[in-house]
């Protein structure tokens, strides 16, 4: 690493578990939550036709020669054909350059320093020393996560999770555009979850939210909703879920309270005076617990 100064900015990255780190999934999105200043924003489970096409795929824009990484790659061929990319907000990107001549490339050194973290405790190992089988793989730049999204199929890219600034919501980057809102006080009775269910004719189903695996999970029944979220996780639910973040928030839960006097329940009425929750499930079904008779929502037209 160079003396060159550190330059310090926002940016988009990711992690890539590959086959031979699947076990310590959760022990490894339980480090990233821990990071201060790192946002987890989506979650995405892969079965790649090709483990040589996907390892091509992810190391055409890498900086180290291509021998090299033919010999560094190898392992990858004989891993279990399913990866896991979890895509971040790196709010406090220390970028420095790494690297010589043709070579020499700008990388941010928190992102390099989990990364080899990850490793050091997840490689495999040969009497007692860790091995060069890596377990995980991080982008190096914020052009390599756009590469990433759009080889996974969002068209779009990183662009995905720029919301346009709203002064009055704080909006979720995968909620769809809408025109207009009104921000309204609705009995908590008025107001139903979407559950995925898998059915042949149908994907999800509308419920109460005391019907939800979140509501379930809040009376004491915490495994229904550990079932529902490694069933779907990473597949039909691609945010950072887990029970230990859901029951901690519920511990110090506080609608609209500071810092978020902006993250509205965002609804869209489905029914004459019955309204679909599109984003705050888990803050819905916290309320509904806490015993609130009327909450207030932003209702999207």
């Amino acid at each position: 690493m160079s003396n060159e100064s550190i330059i310090k900015r926002e940016r988009y990255d990711y992690f890539l578990i590959w086959g031979n780190g699947l076990q310590y999934r959760g022990q490894i999105l339980d480090f990233l939550r821990e990071q201060p200043d790192i946002k987890i924003l989506k979650i995405v489970n892969h079965k790649p036709k090709s483990i040589k096409k996907l390892v091509r795929k992810i190391y055409s824009h890498d900086y180290a020669p291509l021998q090299h990484l033919k010999v560094k790659t190898k392992y990858l061929l004989k891993t279990t054909p399913e990866v896991v990319f979890i895509f971040i907000q790196n709010l406090d990107t220390q970028e420095s350059y790494f690297g010589s001549g043709a070579f020499r490339h700008i990388e941010c050194i928190r992102i390099k320093q989990m990364k080899e973290t990850l490793r050091d405790q997840f490689n495999p190992r040969i009497d007692g020393l860790r091995t060069e089988e890596h377990v995980i793989h991080a982008s190096d730049n914020p052009s390599q996560v756009d590469v990433a999204l759009k080889y996974l199929g969002f068209k779009n890219g990183t662009a995905l999770f720029r919301n346009v600034p709203n002064p009055f919501l704080s909006l979720p980057h995968y909620l769809p555009k809408f025109d207009h809102f009104n921000i309204q006080t609705i009995k908590t009775s008025q107001l139903f979850g979407r559950v995925i269910v898998m059915k042949k004719n149908r994907r999800a189903d509308i419920v109460k939210l005391e019907e939800t695996p979140q509501f379930s999970c809040l009376k004491g029944d915490i495994s229904v909703y550990e079932d529902y979220l490694a069933k779907y996780s990473g597949w039909l639910l691609q945010s950072d879920y887990s029970v230990d973040k859901f029951r901690s928030l519920a511990e110090k839960f506080s609608y609209l309270s500071s810092p978020y006097p902006t993250a509205y329940i965002l609804v869209k009425e489905f029914r004459p005076n019955q309204y679909l929750i599109l984003d705050g499930l888990h803050r819905a079904s916290i309320m509904k617990y806490q015993g609130a008779k009327m909450t207030p929502v932003a209702i999207i037209k």
